[in-house]
């Protein structure tokens, strides 16, 4: 039996996001639950309302400081405490940087790492009156090793940094960082991947590991457990055999297709450029 009744959920109208407020949802528990698409998280309103929670939906880019701040303040006018939040929303690319824009890329990092500000820093006040609460933010086990797409596995490691020191800072005030490390779960996110490597799951499998883990207020753990031990194998090795493993499951440098993507770009950008 959960002891969260009162919880808040980015990303949830979809994958993860949607399997753990399915996994929360029950009589009793209230749930606010965010992401861009209002008409997709009303579709999940009444999943979870089926089950006998209460939802609370709110169509909100969590990139939008303004607008997460002002949904976050109307959801504790209902439930006044709050006892989760999973700052679950997340972007990904093809995993192959070099192919996409200087804006494309800044993307990735505002919705990975400033999404999870703008999502657990306006409930400290309350957890912090209430002297409890769990922050949860779902990172990924790209974050710890150079794996293709850097600027992902960047984003996931800047939060998995935050998170530490979110937890040494508020240490005793009663409120808990976990940090979960996901490694490939079969989501919307990694339709348009072309890099799928190992221990690949369901969203609904890595959402039972999920919820076992917050449960236990875990800090920082890898999911599954099996990636885990193979990461922190992969980094006892000397350098050079670790660079060995990550160009086998890097993608060939197709260095003709980046160049003809930048004329490409180039002469789009020209053909837009207004008359002097």
């Amino acid at each position: 039996m959960s002891s969260y009744k009162n919880l808040f959920i980015t990303g949830a109208s979809r994958g993860i996001g949607r399997a753990l407020a399915l996994a929360y949802a029950g009589p009793g528990v209230t749930l606010g639950i965010c992401a861009r698409e209002l008409k997709h998280l009303k579709k999940v309103k009444i999943e979870l309302e089926a089950k006998g929670a209460t939802v609370y939906p709110y169509g909100v880019d969590v990139v939008n400081s303004a607008l997460m701040e002002n949904s976050i303040s109307t959801f504790l006018t209902k439930v006044k405490t709050i006892d989760l939040v999973i700052a679950n929303a997340g972007a990904i690319l093809a995993l192959q940087d070099h192919l996409y824009s200087t804006n494309e890329l800044n993307s990735i990092i505002d919705i990975n790492v400033k999404g999870v500000i703008n999502t657990t820093r306006p409930f400290f006040e309350t957890m912090l009156e209430q002297k409890k609460g769990q922050c949860v933010v779902v990172s990924s086990a790209a974050g710890y090793y150079g794996v293709p797409g850097g600027t992902y596995g960047a984003s996931k490691a800047a939060v998995r940094i935050l998170m530490d020191s979110w937890r040494v800072r508020f240490h005793k005030t009663g409120i808990i960082f976990t940090t979960l490390n996901p490694g490939n779960v079969k989501t919307d996110m990694h339709k348009n991947s072309t890099f799928q490597p190992p221990f690949l799951v369901s969203a609904e499998k890595m959402a039972v590991l999920m919820k076992k883990a917050i449960q236990a207020k875990k800090r920082n753990v890898m999911l599954p457990r099996a990636l885990g031990i193979g990461i922190r194998f992969t980094l006892m090795l000397p350098w050079r055999f670790q660079r060995m493993i990550l160009r086998s499951v890097q993608p060939k440098l197709d260095i003709q297709k980046v160049l003809s993507q930048k004329k490409t770009k180039k002469k789009r950008n020209n053909s837009k450029r207004p008359q002097d």
